[in-house]
């Protein structure tokens, strides 16, 4: 019969097993994380690099007042692929550049999260966009001077809608 000495819920061989010390509470074998949560998870076409997506929290036995430090990382099945979304030290997920709604509303991705003893827990998430309206025309006058013409046409645009001028 296995005891647990300490009493901290691991008997005294997965203490030895883990390198921790069976006769103290305070050591304990390290645990993985067990989940990856992200609050957000949405963000509007068209908005610029860096804008903010949603923040992950990492459960983890180890850390149960969610204060651990965690590396995230983003893992895409296609070695090549250049991700749309980056992920901060703190665990913010962000935009890397401009989204189109045109092109999927929605946008998977893969995170990784690492506890300070190497052991991890991975996740997969959707991230919806939010379609945008385009701009409107709401006029549009044409003069001639000299053989040269001029356009002149008033907008009404949404905050992100692109707008293209053209000469």
């Amino acid at each position: 019969h296995d005891f647990d000495d300490d009493g901290d819920g691991f008997t005294d061989h997965e203490e030895l097993a883990k390198g921790t010390d069976p006769r103290n509470d305070h050591s304990v074998p390290n645990l993985p994380p067990t989940a990856i949560t992200l609050e957000g998870g949405q963000v509007s076409e068209n908005s610029p690099a860096g804008s903010l997506v949603g923040q992950l929290q990492v459960i983890d036995p180890d850390d149960p007042d969610g204060n651990g430090t965690y590396q995230f990382e983003l893992i895409s099945s296609d070695q090549n692929a250049t991700l749309p979304f980056q992920v901060d030290e703190q665990g913010r997920i962000l935009t890397a550049k401009p989204l189109d709604f045109e092109q999927g509303d929605q946008r998977q991705l893969t995170v990784k999260a690492t506890d300070s003893g190497g052991l991890f827990h991975e996740a997969n998430f959707t991230i919806h966009l939010l379609d945008v309206d385009g701009p409107q025309v709401l006029g549009l006058q044409l003069e001639e001077n000299n053989g040269t013409y001029f356009a002149t046409s008033r907008t009404q645009a949404p905050e992100l809608a692109p707008i293209i001028e053209r000469g």
